[in-house]
């Protein structure tokens, strides 16, 4: 992409090349974020013996972080249906298991209010890769189309199928 770092992981870093991002289309959202302390699934929740399970301290902490750098991008929220696209950064070959990132990226998003949910009616599919090219997780969000896969009657909204 060709885009000039100014420290791995840094604010400024992230800033200048969100300002360079080209401009996502109304029905897309582009959202950035630090890989540093991106959490892994398997370290997100403690289980407290007699009160269940509750968040790492770890967790809390990059969901406050990351929070923020969703608010410095005043990322608007994509109401409805929504496909994901998560790129990942791979840095000499070192990229965090796919699976192992989903539920935090994803769980991100909602608490934010980026999209409205995590279940199958929000979320039609989610994609992850891995790029070279990138230095952060680049999270697009589309619009899911409002009719069913295989409708060719567009007067036909998934609202009436279901």
């Amino acid at each position: 992409m060709g885009r000039e770092s100014l420290g791995e992981n840094s604010s400024a870093g992230l800033s200048a090349q969100r300002s360079q991002h080209v401009a996502a289309a109304p029905e897309e959202r582009v959202v950035e974020l630090s890989p540093k302390d991106l959490p892994s699934t398997n370290k997100l929740y403690n289980n407290i013996p007699g009160k269940g399970r509750r968040k790492t301290a770890r967790y809390t902490s990059w969901l406050f972080t990351a929070g923020w750098e969703l608010r410095v991008q005043n990322v608007r929220p994509l109401h409805g249906r929504v496909h994901l696209d998560i790129c990942l950064p791979d840095r000499d070959g070192r990229a965090p298991d796919a699976d192992n990132v989903l539920k935090a990226t994803i769980d991100l998003l909602v608490r934010h209010r980026v999209i409205d949910g995590d279940d199958k009616k929000v979320v039609r599919s989610v994609t992850v890769h891995w790029a070279e090219e990138v230095e952060t997780v680049r999270i697009t969000i589309r619009r899911a189309e409002t009719r069913p896969a295989g409708s060719d009657d567009p007067s036909i909204s998934a609202k009436e199928v279901m």
